[in-house]
């Protein structure tokens, strides 16, 4: 099969998708990633064909500020609602012409997408047939009813108080249907003005709903109880990870001559200060001759990197499949690609993230017992020492961790990608029936 994957050009999202490239290219399909130029060599070093987006949504995501004059200075609301303005909705026309374009050039069977790149949506909303089957991959955790009438997006623990979830609805509900407005104006008049007619959902869900298959990353474990899911949607466990080869550190043996060892991470956009978890991670185990403490940049420097304490281990990038399994605890700042590896090996955390989809994240991970949530970016000292002092010494944590990496251990996301593209050929031949 030609398969186009189609992805923002941000590591959180394109990663799974490149993973799924490989997988998928490994068993004989031709692959082309719909991106950014800022992957491309991310995409041809994995061999895959690239494609860019056009000019006008090719955004730099690494310093998203330096795109949008006075984004840092607005209101987390307000950031959020501007990145939905122009690099969600009011990219989809744009995207969408690229899109198709590139069918044009290259005539692929199926379009895989990650649940938010919403370029695909008119390729569906078109209806015109025969078309590829769009296939999308939920990277970020999916905006699923709750059975308590929690918000998407809101961070809200889920709860099973009559009260609560009274208030969840008539007045929590109203609040956030009301702040997506303007959002929501933006996703119909898209629709409108490309002739296809009004929105038959919320901007939120659009994709998971008018996919013809929906495949989603995680289990159902770490998932809020919900109604009946969409007939087009099932979970999948962990994607395939991208290969990443395994440059061991000079430093490798000392994994072993420490009694536990932390990781701390704030992921590939959020590490412009990277002192918010570092600091507070070396303040509380700085110096304890029990504990080896490692830390990725992202390629950053690091302020006094040179001047750290004996125990802490400082690597521009290091592969998640290589350290996770050898360490105790993973402090993060809440991304959900890596929370899911964690979790995929029993490895409980301590998540600080209160934005895109790290407030959800970091909901869940306190909700399914699997680690503590800080509640803010920038934890103090003393919010920090409390938080791994719980996780490394109360075993109920490891304990729900390892109930998780059993529940993983349950779906085989390789198996659901096969199983998806027999559907999407059954699918494509009906057209010509």
């Amino acid at each position: 099969m030609k398969i186009i994957i189609a992805a923002l050009p941000a590591a959180g999202h394109l990663n799974p998708m490149l993973g799924i490239g490989c997988f998928l290219a490994e068993l004989g399909h031709e692959i082309c990633v719909y991106t950014g130029t800022t992957m491309r060599s991310r995409v041809t070093a994995l061999g895959l064909k690239f494609h860019p987006l056009p000019e006008a949504v090719d955004f730099d995501l690494s310093d998203i500020n330096a795109r949008f004059e006075g984004r840092a200075e607005l209101s987390e609301h307000d950031q959020v609602a501007l990145d939905f303005e122009n690099m969600f909705l009011g990219a989809i026309a744009e995207q969408d012409a690229g899109l198709q374009k590139l069918l044009l050039q290259w005539p692929a069977e199926v379009v895989l997408a990650e649940g938010l790149f919403y370029g695909v949506l008119p390729l569906i909303l078109r209806n015109h047939e025969p078309r590829p089957t769009v296939i999308q991959c939920g990277v970020c955790p999916p905006p699923l009813p709750r059975m308590d009438f929690g918000s998407y997006g809101s961070g809200a623990p889920f709860t099973d108080s009559p009260e609560e979830r009274a208030h969840y609805r008539d007045v929590v509900a109203p609040m956030v249907r009301d702040l997506l407005a303007p959002l929501q104006a933006t996703y119909a008049r898209v629709l409108s003005d490309l002739n296809l007619g009004e929105p038959n959902s919320d901007f939120l869900r659009a994709n998971l709903l008018n996919a013809d298959i929906f495949l989603q990353s995680g289990v159902p474990a770490f998932e809020y109880p919900a109604g009946p899911l969409p007939d087009n949607f099932r979970f999948i466990g962990l994607p395939p990870q991208p290969p990443a080869p395994v440059d061991v550190p000079a430093w490798a043996s000392d994994l072993d001559r420490y009694r536990r060892v932390v990781l701390v991470t704030q992921g590939t956009i959020a590490n412009a200060d990277l002192r918010q978890l570092l600091s507070p991670t070396i303040a509380t185990l700085g110096n304890d001759s029990d504990t080896l403490i490692v830390a990725t940049s992202g390629g950053r420097a690091v302020a006094g990197a040179d001047q750290m304490p004996a125990n802490v281990r400082i690597v521009d990038y290091i592969p998640f499949g290589w350290i996770l399994p050898r360490i105790d605890v993973l402090v993060t700042n809440g991304g959900f690609g890596g929370v899911l590896q964690a979790l995929s090996l029993g490895v409980p955390l301590v998540v600080a993230g209160t934005t895109e989809d790290k407030k959800e994240v970091s909901a869940r991970v306190s909700w399914s017992g699997v680690g503590v949530s800080l509640g803010t970016d920038t934890p103090s000292d003393e919010q920090m020492a409390d938080a791994l002092g719980q996780v490394l010494k109360k075993p109920a944590f490891r304990k729900r961790a390892q109930a998780l990496a059993e529940e993983f251990k349950r779906y085989d996301a390789r198996v659901a990608l096969v199983e998806a593209l027999e559907q999407a050929r059954a699918r494509n031949a009906s057209q010509f029936i």
